[in-house]
C-alpha cells in the first residue's frame, strides 16, 4: 500500500459498515463510495429525502462536546466522524461519498481499526488529478486556560500531544506522530476512545456515551482498567488523542503540512486552530505533494508541556 502518491485518490469499490453509535445508542448503517477528484470527504444522509449533503470541512462542524459533529445550512447533522476522518487521511484516501442512515456513525471498536482493515481488502483507485497539500506558513496559537494547541510551518504533518489526567495509569503521557507510509496503521488505528466509569451517570444525563461499553471504548475505574485485554498501548489515551487531533485537522478539506502541538487540547481546540489558521491567506498557500523523507516517527516519550 503506498498512500504517499502524487494522484488523488479514492477506494476501488464501496464498503459497508453497521454497528451502535457511541451517544445516541442506536443502530448505525454507512456505506464509503468511490468519488471522482476534488470531491473531497462528503456524507450524505440517506434517511432523508432533501437537503441531505454535509461536507467534511471545519466550516461546518457545529459541536465538539466529546465527538466532531457536521451540520449543514439545513441543520442536518452527522456526528462521531473523526474516527473514520482519521482513517482517511492515515491510509491516504482524497475523496469518498459517506452515506450514513442516521445522525451519527457506528463506533465501531472505538477506534479506527476496522476501517484501515477494510480499506486494505478494498484497495486504493488513483485518479487523473494532482493531489494539492496545504503548507502552513507562520505558527498560529491558541491559548485556551491551561490548555493549549499551535501549529507551525513543518515540510510534512506531524502532531505532538500531552494529556493529563489525575487517573494514576494515565497521569502525564506524550505522544509524537508523523503521518507517513503505515505509521497510521502501525502505530495509531487501535488507539481506543477512552473514558472513566465515574463519568458515566453524569454523560448519560447529557444525552451521551448511551452506547458506550468494554466492547467500543476504553473505560477506566479508579486506577484500574476494565477493558478484557487491557490496554492496547502502554500510552493507548494519549495516542488516541492524536487520533482524533488527525481527523479533525482532515476538515481543512485537504492534506496539511504543518506540525501541530497540543496540551490538554481536543475537538474543541483543533476547530478553533483550523478557524485561526484559514482566517488569513498569509497564514498558508497550496503546493504541490511532495512525498516526505522518512524519519524516525514513533517518539513515545517526547514531552511537549515546554513547548506550551
Amino acid at each position: 500500500m503506498i498512500k504517499n502518491s502524487s494522484l488523488q485518490t479514492t477506494l476501488n469499490n464501496s464498503i459497508n459498515f453497521s454497528g451502535i453509535s457511541l451517544h445516541k445508542g442506536i443502530v448505525s448503517n454507512l456505506k464509503i463510495k468511490p468519488a471522482e477528484e476534488d470531491t473531497g470527504i462528503i456524507f450524505k444522509r440517506i434517511d432523508k429525502n432533501y437537503n441531505n449533503i454535509i461536507r467534511a470541512n471545519y466550516n461546518f462542524v457545529s459541536d465538539t462536546m466529546m465527538c466532531t459533529k457536521l451540520s449543514n445550512e439545513y441543520n442536518l447533522s452527522i456526528s462521531t466522524v473523526e474516527h473514520l476522518m482519521a482513517a482517511f487521511i492515515g491510509f491516504g484516501i482524497d475523496n469518498a461519498l459517506v452515506e450514513v442512515d442516521c445522525s451519527e456513525l457506528p463506533i465501531l471498536d472505538g477506534s479506527s481499526s476496522n476501517y484501515i482493515q477494510a480499506f486494505k481488502k478494498m484497495g486504493l483507485k488513483y485518479l487523473k488529478g494532482q493531489r494539492k497539500v496545504i503548507q502552513v506558513l507562520k505558527k498560529i496559537s491558541i491559548n485556551e486556560n491551561d490548555r493549549y494547541i499551535s501549529i507551525e510551518p513543518y515540510d510534512n504533518l506531524k502532531i505532538n500531544i500531552e494529556i493529563q489526567h489525575d487517573c494514576e495509569l494515565i497521569n502525564s503521557q506524550s505522544y509524537s506522530f508523523e503521518l507517513l507510509d503505515e505509521t497510521f496503521e502501525n502505530y495509531l488505528m487501535n488507539a481506543r476512545t477512552y473514558g472513566f466509569k465515574e463519568d458515566a451517570s453524569m454523560l448519560i444525563k447529557k444525552g451521551l456515551a448511551l452506547g458506550a461499553s468494554e466492547s467500543n471504548a476504553l473505560i477506566f475505574d479508579g486506577n484500574s482498567v476494565i477493558n478484557y485485554g487491557g490496554l492496547r498501548y502502554h500510552n493507548e489515551p494519549v495516542r488516541h488523542k492524536v487520533l482524533d487531533c488527525l481527523g479533525d485537522i482532515f476538515m481543512a478539506g485537504y492534506r496539511i503540512n504543518g506540525m501541530v502541538n497540543g496540551y490538554k487540547s481536543g475537538h474543541e481546540l483543533n476547530n478553533k486552530l483550523m478557524h485561526a489558521l484559514f482566517s488569513n491567506n498569509e497564514n498558508w498557500c497550496f503546493k504541490k505533494y511532495q512525498k516526505p523523507k522518512i524519519q524516525n516517527h514513533d517518539n513515545t516519550e517526547e514531552k511537549i508541556a515546554a513547548i506550551a
